[in-house]
Parts: structure tokens; sequence; C-alpha cells
């Protein structure tokens, strides 16, 4: 029982630390979305291979790595990585196309998927 002249006593949780380089799973929708949307350049509501070598993840991959990296990611082999898709594979972690997610940078500090990475330790290239 309470005393009630007392306030009760609030435990305050640590907040979750936060890799920079985590995946979907630990991002918001509307950042991730905003990835998503930034590397849809037509705004057919999908990626097609060309969109996504000038995206920021397409950037930093050579042809061949970036064609094994979309086709991971494509997972109805369309050609095309719908939204449902790419977070699919972004929640995958160790799937091609969350690896090279990180390596781009992309975080909850840098939603522009057309540009680079946001974060100085990513000038190493992990």
């Amino acid at each position: 029982v309470q005393h009630p002249l007392r306030a009760p006593i609030i435990s305050k949780k640590a907040p979750e630390k936060v890799d920079p380089h985590a995946n979907s799973k630990y991002c918001n929708d509307s950042i991730v979305r905003s990835w998503f949307t930034s590397a849809d350049e037509d705004g057919s509501g999908a990626i097609d291979f060309e969109e996504f070598k000038k995206s920021a993840i397409g950037k930093t991959l050579s042809d061949e790595e970036a064609r094994t990296v979309f086709t991971s990611a494509d997972m109805d082999k369309n050609g095309q990585i719908d939204y449902n898709e790419f977070v699919a594979a972004l929640d995958e972690p160790k799937s091609p196309f969350a690896m090279a997610a990180a390596k781009a940078g992309l975080n909850k500090s840098n939603t522009d998927m057309s540009k680079g990475p946001s974060f100085p330790e990513n000038q190493d290239g992990i």
C-alpha cells in the first residue's frame, strides 16, 4: 500500500542502445518508407535495377554485387523490389540486402537513400 502523500516511484529503464547500422526492425516505418521513396525515382511503387544502382545502396556496390543484392530482395522475381520486399529484405539481418544497406549507411539518421553514409564511423567502409 502506497502512502497517500508519496508520489509513485516510476522506474526508468535505460533507453535501448540502437545500432546505427540496424535494419528496419529497429527503425520506424516512416524512415524505411523514406528510404524506399527516395530510391523509387519514378514513383511507380517499386524499385527497378536501374533505380537501385543509383540509390545509396547500389552506389556502394560493383555491378555484379548490385545484381546479387537486388536479386536477393526481389522475392517474387519480377525484376522490381516493392515496398513489402524492401522491408522484408531489411528485416533479415544477414541478407545481402540488409548488409549492403548497413554498409551504405542507411540508418535512423540518414533518411535519404539517394545520399551516401551519414555516420563518421562508416568512412572505413563498414
